[in-house]
């Protein structure tokens, strides 16, 4: 599953568009498809890109035509005791691509007339999704993550079973809040997965791992794979470690909930699965009727016209030549999954490391689109920056900042997320655009040139960008590299970190300097005699002035700490740290408090017979205090709620 912290999930993306792609522009026919060409090409790419990135094991596999074509693994499965990994046999931790699981066990219940699409949800639950939008939540608002939830982080990962939820514990104390209309603004949700098994759990009247395992991997002999969390005895020794880089020592085995992420598979048996989908609509698969697959396969919704989408379950990576997909990361495995319908072909690579600087996302991105473009190649438009000739208001209406829909929630770390992952789209004077972070394999920013009205080409790429205009304003930009999961937001210039960064960082500096200062300035007077008589109030009010510095800064630098830990272990998020977060809301409660202390503070000096400096130090404190206090109650740092 994709990172579980908004913040995190920010910098994970953005950086997931920084990493190099191995993949080679497509100028005719590709080469054909054999397994030692696929071995030679992977081999040499494989040692080399692991070692240099710190990458401990992994496995690739390839199948075309209902067979494998090639299925190898590189590196270990366990370091410390130099166990390789064996395609056949090893057990990797899947991630998000669990959620196809979750799909397809939906769909073989929509097949057998159980479930249906467009039904309101809450027919099929023992809770109530509460009404909103005047909408209701449907089976296939939750395959497209269009149902409108917010994001809900608390308790998705744990690191031991006895801090483990059951799947009906979680869907129920875990429901987030409906903050967008069903079918309109697309946000990746992982509850919105883990609601569809609890679903399929319902309708079926079985445990969903149970039902996984009768219904969808014994069929197809899959007998190295399973959602059961822990996995089974018999499979423990064939577990792969899981790495932050291949030096460090493994991480513990995350618990998250099967149908958003819990599946561990070799790549054997992954290559089962793939061979499944792609034969299911040709009537030769044992999971899904012909039917069945061709509705699963096929777009379903499609957010910005000009960009790609995605189908019940999967995210549409090209249309021409289809190829769907499925990305999954957990904290330390990322994996990526392709089927190339056109050509009844699969790929699944998987790697148990994160790697040196995110590693591991670029080689997943260098081997998934390098394997496309070497075997499988479709007509790249050629686009030159010469070809920027439309008009350039355009460019300049969808310049501006711009936040990702998928993390927003109505909580401190929905809020944040939003802030801390706003992205720029910049308008040159040549006609061309960037987006930040959007970087090249020259480390140079990638410029989109716009091809039709409101929709850009990347210049030497494929990747597009196309704005959404509703009333001659921006609604919305979609990106082919969201795959109609999210959509970039305009965001309010009131909320625009462009301005609230420095702000903040000029407040932070303010209150540093007082804590520093005020205690040496004590010392100083002590030691000297110095003395200055101010009236009692006067010196009251500024020595809370300078308690509010304190207690403003030390809830900063909590809040600091709390959302650090959480990036570097996201089961500090499950709720053993509630109190420490209730200190921290009383802390913002206090500061707010002092704030008013601090200003009122400041009102005293201007007023009374002290020198400039001393009234302009005091104005600046205050002014400092109120704008901490300001950002605390505007991103939910003050609130009553322990959910996040």
């Amino acid at each position: 599953m994709p990172l579980f912290v908004r913040i995190w999930a920010a910098v994970a993306i953005a950086l997931s568009w920084t990493m190099p792609t191995f993949a080679q522009s497509a100028t005719g026919a590709g080469r054909e498809l054999t397994p030692a060409d696929v071995e030679a090409w992977l081999d040499g790419l494989m040692d080399y890109a692991m070692v240099r990135g710190s990458i401990a094991g992994g496995v690739v596999v390839a199948v075309k035509d209902g067979g494998v074509l090639l299925q190898k693994g590189y590196g270990y499965a366990d370091v410390a005791q130099a166990i390789p990994v064996d395609p056949r046999r090893t057990l990797f931790r899947v991630g998000s691509i669990s959620k196809l699981f979750t799909w397809t066990a939906v769909m073989q219940l929509v097949d057998q007339g159980k479930i249906d699409l467009d039904r309101d949800i809450n027919r099929y639950l023992d809770f109530q999704i509460p009404a909103a939008f005047d909408r209701p939540v449907t089976m296939r608002h939750l395959m497209t993550h269009t149902a409108g939830f917010g994001e809900q982080i608390k308790g998705t990962v744990a690191a031991a079973p006895g801090q483990f939820r059951s799947l009906e514990q979680y869907v129920k104390s875990s429901l987030p809040k409906r903050i967008s209309p069903p079918g309109e603004v697309p946000a990746y949700s992982n509850y919105g997965a883990a609601l569809a098994g609890y679903i399929v759990q319902r309708v079926s009247g079985e445990e969903f791992d149970d039902y996984l395992d009768r219904h969808v991997l014994q069929p197809l002999g899959m007998r190295h794979a399973t959602s059961h969390q822990p996995v089974p005895i018999w499979l423990t020794p064939d577990l792969s470690q899981g790495y932050r880089v291949a030096s460090a020592k493994p991480l513990y085995f995350e618990l998250i909930p099967s149908p958003m992420g819990g599946v561990s598979a070799s790549g054997a048996d992954m290559a089962r699965f793939m061979i499944a989908h792609l034969q299911a609509a040709s009537g030769n698969g044992r999971l899904l009727s012909p039917g069945a697959a061709r509705l699963m396969h096929s777009p379903a919704s499609r957010p910005v016209p000009a960009v790609t989408g995605v189908t019940l379950g999967f995210a549409v990576d090209r249309e021409a030549r289809p190829v769907i997909g499925h990305g999954g990361d957990t904290q330390v495995f990322h994996s990526t999954l392709k089927l190339f319908l056109a050509d009844q072909a699969g790929l699944f690579v998987s790697f148990n490391s994160t790697g040196n600087r995110r590693a591991a996302a670029g080689l997943l991105k260098g081997i998934s689109e390098g394997f496309a473009e070497r075997y499988f190649p479709t007509p790249a438009p050629v686009v030159s920056q010469s070809r920027s000739a439309l008009p350039h208001g355009r460019q300049l209406a969808a310049a501006g900042p711009y936040e990702r829909s998928r993390g927003r929630a109505d909580s401190v770390l929905g809020r944040l997320s939003g802030l801390f992952g706003q992205q720029q789209i910049i308008a040159h004077g040549d006609g061309t655009i960037t987006l930040t972070g959007a970087l090249g394999l020259n480390g140079e920013p990638k410029r989109w040139t716009e091809i039709q009205p409101h929709v850009w080409q990347e210049i030497g790429g494929t990747q597009r960008l196309a704005a959404d205009i509703v009333d001659g304003r921006v609604r919305a930009v979609g990106m082919d590299s969201m795959a109609g999961t999210g959509l970039l937001l305009p965001v309010p210039a009131t909320r625009s970190s462009s301005w609230i960064f420095p702000l903040m960082l000029v407040a932070t500096a303010i209150l540093m300097l007082t804590a520093i200062c005020w205690p040496i300035a004590v010392l100083v007077r002590r030691y000297y005699g110095w003395t200055h008589i101010s009236p009692p109030r006067e010196v009251i009010a500024r020595r809370l002035a300078y308690c509010a510095a304190i207690v403003n800064l030390a809830m900063l630098f909590g809040w600091a700490l709390f959302l650090q830990k959480g990036m570097s272990d996201a089961s500090v998020y499950g709720g053993q740290f509630d109190p420490w977060l209730r200190f921290l809301q009383l802390l913002a409660l206090f500061g707010a408090f002092g704030a008013a202390t601090a200003a009122w503070s400041a009102w005293l000096t201007w007023r009374g017979a002290r020198g400039r400096w001393t009234k302009l130090c005091g104005i600046v404190l205050g002014a400092a205090c109120l704008i901490v206090v300001w950002f605390a109650f505007t991103f939910g740092l003050v609130t009553i709620s322990l959910d996040y």
